[in-house]
């Protein structure tokens, strides 16, 4: 949204799962819970992320089941918001651990998709191909610095693999 004190009026990902501590059910990964890396369904994440869907685009919790979101992997980043306050000395900027979680509809849902206007100026269900002509006609500068890291990092893989 052209609201948002970082990175406003740009492109990016569905949605941020922003975990916090405190909340029920927990949104906070313990790592001294991992028995087996590989195992580990970042369940706390999860949580945040159907809590941020709600907050983010209105979509309902009940329409996300935990269970199906897939955890692929988290990486951290850091971005000074050089494009709304200049190169000379940012005061606002991006420093987060990513988790990157995907989740396909079982289901179109006419009406699921509420924005709250704090948030989101604009949103559209997209193909594979309608997003890289986006990523091909909008400046890079356009889109988040943590959705380009998706992208570099495997997003299309992953993408491609989501009924794996």
């Amino acid at each position: 949204a052209a609201s948002k004190i970082t990175f406003p009026g740009v492109w990016t990902n569905s949605c941020c799962s922003h975990p916090l501590r405190y909340m029920t059910p927990e949104e906070v990964d313990d790592p001294s819970e991992r028995t087996n890396k590989l195992e580990y369904k970042y369940d706390g994440a999860k949580h945040a992320a159907r809590r941020k869907l709600l907050h983010e685009l209105g979509i309902d919790p009940q329409y996300i089941t935990h269970d199906d979101i897939q955890y692929i992997t988290k990486f951290h980043y850091w971005a000074a918001d050089t494009q709304t306050y200049g190169t000379d000395t940012p005061p606002w900027g991006e420093h987060e651990v990513d988790y990157i979680l995907f989740y396909k509809m079982k289901r179109d849902l006419p009406g699921l998709l509420n924005p709250c206007d704090d948030e989101v100026d604009e949103a559209k269900y997209v193909t594979p191909d309608e997003l890289k002509t986006m990523l091909e006609d909008i400046p890079a500068k356009e889109w988040s610095p943590w959705f380009r890291g998706i992208i570099e990092r495997g997003f299309w893989k992953w993408w491609e693999d989501l009924d794996n």
